[in-house]
């Protein structure tokens, strides 16, 4: 049987045993919170626009494309659009700007380039103009339009031969322009022939009937429409009361994998980029033929760039017993973050967890 005195010691000691277990238990289950802590880092980079426009020379072969080239298949083909053009009312004869069609011949061994705006002179010393840059190949020819100097009558010429006044005298007999047909148009009709205007228009429509038939470009297939020639019948000096305004162009479709240019494009932009800053995302390149030129891409490309995600102030190694303030100022003056923001759970913690496995470092998209 129990003694009294046992049984008051049994009554007073055992609420501070259960106590002190109960405390126990708290601090451990404390300590066991605080151990498994875990934090996120957010933060949004500062966005650095850059671009890059360069040259890409397209060449057949896929196996020996190097840097600056691009393994491309080249076709081309010519269309042909006729619209109707209905000049204004008839008018009384104006001096205008004679003009036709010129064949340039060249009879040397090397390609002659001739920009637009060449001087042609006849055999009357009458001066005329090409209307565009060609490029006349050795012993090849090529034709351009040409428009007279003069205004009136003088400019009507009669078909023949014409020296290029830029050339040295010994080349003006090997590299020379012809007409097969007179120029015409030295004075018109007002409103009765086909005037700038109006053919202007018409022009322009049958382009856009052809670019409509041939398409726009899409990665990996560029469409390039190259004017080759615009008549009208009746000829455009000739009174009528409506014309057949023909367009011919070449119409040239160029292959190409829109992977290895877009590598490229990335290849570019990377030689732009800042100290400290990778490459974070980029549009399509955008592509154009820089003058004409029908072997060359000129390729345009724009990005943005964002602090690299090796940056030693993103390691949650770094970040490790941080408290919020200290993490976000850390981050901040930097000058590559725009802002950051620290979750910590639990919520009652205002220090990062030292176990680096507990911290994750997120890097939004710096247009977010």
């Amino acid at each position: 049987m129990t003694s009294l005195s046992a049984a008051r010691l049994k009554k007073f000691f055992l609420p501070l045993i259960i106590g002190f277990l109960g405390l126990v238990l708290i601090v451990l289950a404390g300590a066991l919170w605080y151990g498994e802590a875990t934090a996120e880092v957010t933060i949004t980079p500062l966005a650095k626009p850059i671009s890059a426009t360069f040259d890409l020379v397209l060449i057949k072969d896929t196996d020996q494309a190097a840097a600056g080239q691009l393994a491309a298949k080249i076709t081309e083909t010519k269309m042909t659009e006729t619209v109707s053009a209905t000049p204004p009312a008839e008018g009384a004869l104006v001096d205008a700007h004679a003009g036709g069609t010129m064949t340039v011949i060249n009879d040397t061994d090397r390609a002659q380039p001739l920009m637009a705006g060449t001087r042609f002179k006849s055999t009357d010393g009458v001066i005329v103009r090409s209307d565009r840059r060609i490029d006349v190949p050795a012993h090849g020819q090529t034709t351009v339009h040409v428009t007279a100097d003069p205004v009136g009558e003088t400019g009507n010429l009669p078909p023949g031969r014409f020296i290029i006044v830029a050339l040295w005298s010994a080349t003006q007999s090997k590299i020379y322009g012809r007409t097969d047909t007179a120029l015409v148009g030295g004075q018109i009709r007002a409103g009765s022939t086909l005037d700038v205007s109006t053919l202007t228009t018409a022009s322009n429509q049958a382009d856009k009937l052809i670019q409509d038939k041939f398409g726009v470009s899409t990665p990996g297939e560029f469409h390039q429409i190259i004017p080759d020639q615009v008549s009208s019948n009746p000829p455009a000096s000739q009174a009528s009361d409506r014309y057949q305004v023909t367009v011919t162009v070449k119409a040239r479709t160029i292959t190409y994998d829109s992977a290895s240019l877009s590598a490229k494009a990335r290849q570019e932009l990377n030689k732009k980029i800042e100290p400290g800053l990778e490459l974070f995302s980029t549009l399509e390149p955008i592509i154009a033929i820089p003058n004409d030129n029908r072997n060359i891409f000129r390729v345009t490309i724009e990005g943005v760039a964002a602090i690299k995600s090796s940056n030693a102030n993103l390691q949650a190694a770094n970040l490790v017993n941080l408290t919020k303030d200290e993490v976000n100022q850390r981050l901040t003056s930097t000058g590559l973050i725009k802002n950051a923001s620290v979750s910590i759970s639990p919520a009652w913690q205002n220090t990062l967890p030292s176990n680096t496995s507990h911290i994750r470092v997120i890097r939004l998209d710096p247009a977010a």
